[in-house]
């Protein structure tokens, strides 16, 4: 599996990843719905904190999914509901040391 190195852009903060070649679309894709749902929420509740506008948007993407999952009937996927987690401490992590 060939990783490649990409610049993520989330709440104006550039976050260079090494992804398979293959997961890259994914994770672009993930790029524009995070950034589209930080705006949605930011216009919303006119909120301008970073930390705040981040952990709205986490928690209003989770509920989503979790929403979708529950109406299916399904239990998540380990390894997407892993790849989350590993996001979600990548991200946190990023904020605090900046």
């Amino acid at each position: 599996m060939d990783k490649v190195s990409i610049l993520v852009k989330i709440a104006d903060k550039e976050i260079p990843l090494k992804v398979s070649a293959e997961d890259v679309d994914v994770v672009r894709l993930s790029e524009k719905e995070i950034t589209e749902k930080i705006n949605e929420l930011k216009a919303f509740y006119n909120v301008r904190d970073t930390i705040n506008i981040l952990s709205m948007t986490l928690l209003q993407l989770m509920v989503e999914k979790n929403q979708k999952i529950a109406l299916n009937g399904n239990t998540p996927d380990n390894a997407i509901f892993d790849k989350l987690s590993d996001l979600e401490s990548y991200i946190s992590n990023y904020l605090k040391s900046n």
